[in-house]
């Protein structure tokens, strides 16, 4: 009887002993199978470093995985640690729990060429792997709870072989609470990675699974444009790219209808450069910023806090044939595709832009149209007018600039946009050097001003197309030298003598009728 017990617990100790080597040794063999038979299982030849798995927590981890491109040599995709922490028991209920799904070190190495990617090929193994029928799928509940669903310090990296760039998002991080099929709550999501040349991007997402409500914010610090710059110079002539845009958004919707979303928030651009193929400075800015009020795509309605542009510049030149920023960004004007017609303007669409300013803009023009350069720098240029609506009936616009270094303009315009027949015009010229014009003047009228100031101002009202101007003009210190013939002989000097009164000055006072309609003019 002793004995008949002995052979007994023998036997329940080996047995015990073959399951405890069994187990120990399990996830070892389950290691090499996979990495033996991963071109059966996933289409790519992998690695695993360690697999290791916990029976009482129902805990997997899997360190340092990495799946090979097609060649065997090169790594697709790699991460340092995964942790999957299951709750079995709750199988008992028919449901798929997950207490925790954590991925550490993730990096994927995407190449683009043409239209194909290095990842086709898997998406094809899988979806040919997808041969479950539709008649075989029960018409149950799908119970799922997934809690602690963390992605941590992940890495991804584009490459367009065309372009031979590499486009790379660095330190992606998010985390979930908690994602359930019978959830009530909202659910969370927060996600955040580093860009590679500094800067960062944040995003927290809350959504209703009951209705579907969600509201999410974005926030993007510092993204750096030159990384960007052979995108944008497949449909622009530049050398350059250069600034840093952040923004900080809310979006507000449902996920069952994403294109009734509303947007808010605010977007700006620091330190704005473009360059031509001359590495000649064509666009810049200081600061550009944008502060949106709602934005509704689903009603086509656009509105606009406020648009403010610190220190622009911008350079101009112009030939006989075209300008410069229309060769930089390969725009036709006589190309079909670019005219703009009636058809072309949706009435239904609805935009409004509060206020807008530019505060010391800089504007350098430049024209060869005379046989020789003519250049002229605006500066201190400011614009600022507000409440441009596209049902607006009247806009205001203030604006003033310094001339060539010296002189003044300042501007007032009020019009109808939706009919030009109907303006308003306040214009005021100071201290206007006569001689900054002498590329024209000796062009076209023989005569080179040697001195001479110009002040200018005018009053005009435009109503139906009748216009009404009360212009003065004064010219102060005049005098100017005959050089050769133009293409128009004058008696410029004659002119001169017999406009100037007792104290050397020319004072004329010019008002100006007419209809616009029918372009015949009382002066």
């Amino acid at each position: 009887m002793a004995s008949r017990k002995r052979i007994v617990r023998i036997s329940l100790l080996t047995l015990l002993g073959i399951i405890l080597i069994t187990l120990v040794f399990l996830p070892l063999a389950v290691k090499n199978y996979a990495i033996k038979h991963s071109k059966e299982l996933l289409g790519r030849q992998i690695d695993i470093e360690k697999l290791k798995f916990n029976y009482f927590t129902g805990t997997l981890r899997i360190y340092g995985f990495k799946m090979f491109e097609q060649n065997e040599k090169d790594v697709f995709t790699s991460f340092d640690t995964l942790i999957v922490n299951t709750e079995p028991y709750k199988l008992i209920n028919n449901t798929k729990s997950i207490e925790q799904f954590y991925l550490e070190g993730l990096n994927v190495n995407i190449i683009k060429k043409d239209s194909a990617y290095n990842f086709d090929d898997l998406i094809a193994f899988f979806m040919a792997k997808d041969s479950v029928p539709k008649d075989s799928l029960e018409a149950t509940v799908f119970k799922y709870a997934l809690s602690n669903l963390e992605l941590k310090h992940a890495s991804f990296n584009v490459y367009e072989f065309n372009l031979d760039h590499t486009t790379t998002v660095e330190d992606l991080s998010f985390f979930i609470p908690f994602i359930g099929w019978d959830q009530e709550n909202k659910s969370t999501a927060d996600i955040e990675f580093n860009f590679k040349k500094g800067g960062y991007f944040e995003s927290s997402f809350n959504v209703n699974p009951t209705n579907g409500e969600f509201d999410a914010s974005v926030v993007v610090k510092d993204l750096y444009l030159d990384p960007f710059y052979k995108y944008a110079a497949q449909y622009a002539l530049i050398n350059t790219l250069e600034g840093r845009v952040s923004t900080k958004l809310k979006i507000e919707g449902n996920i069952y209808t994403p294109q009734t979303s509303l947007v808010s928030g605010n977007v700006s651009l620091n330190d704005f450069l473009m360059t031509d193929t001359t590495n000649k400075k064509i666009l810049g800015s200081k600061q550009v910023t944008c502060d949106l009020e709602a934005l509704d795509i689903s009603k086509n309605s656009y509105k606009i806090e406020s648009v403010t542009i610190d220190d622009p510049y911008a350079y101009f030149q112009l030939d006989s044939i075209s300008n410069n920023l229309f060769r930089t960004f390969k725009y036709d004007p006589n190309e079909p595709s670019h005219e703009v017609t009636s058809d072309t303007i949706s009435s239904n669409v609805y935009y409004a832009i509060n206020h807008f300013k530019v505060n010391d803009g800089t504007l350098d023009y430049t024209d060869n149209l005379t046989g020789q350069p003519f250049d002229y720098h605006l500066s201190q240029i400011d614009i600022n007018t507000n409440n441009i609506l596209s049902d607006s009936k009247w806009i205001d616009i203030n604006s003033q600039m310094l001339l060539n270094n010296r002189g003044s303009l300042n501007a007032q315009i009020g019009f109808n946009p939706s009919d030009p027949l109907y303006t308003n015009l306040d214009l005021e010229v100071k201290n206007f050097l006569l001689s900054d014009l002498n590329i024209y003047s000796t062009y076209y009228t023989g005569h080179s001003v040697i001195q001479g100031d110009m002040f200018y101002y005018s009053h005009s009202t435009i109503t139906n197309g009748d216009i009404a101007s009360e212009n003065k003009l004064v010219i102060k210190d005049v005098s100017v030298n005959s050089n050769k013939k133009g293409l128009v002989t004058l008696p410029l000097k004659f002119v001169i003598y017999i406009l100037k009164d007792k104290n050397g000055d020319i004072d004329l006072d010019v008002p100006v009728r007419g209809d616009l309609k029918n372009p015949e003019i009382d002066v």
